[in-house]
């Protein structure tokens, strides 16, 4: 019984795990575009 839970949360995070890199990749693609189009990314820095 205890075997089988342990064993359950390590396959729950290694599916987080996945999911969160998953979201970070589409994120940086995201950033890289916004980046593309805005050179230096002007539009992002604060403006003082």
């Amino acid at each position: 019984m205890l075997f089988n839970d342990i064993v359950c949360k390590n396959i729950l995070n290694l599916k987080i795990q996945q999911v969160n890199e998953h979201r970070n990749a589409n994120v940086d693609n995201f950033l890289r575009i916004i980046f593309v189009y805005n050179p230096g990314g002007s539009n992002f820095m604060p403006s003082n």
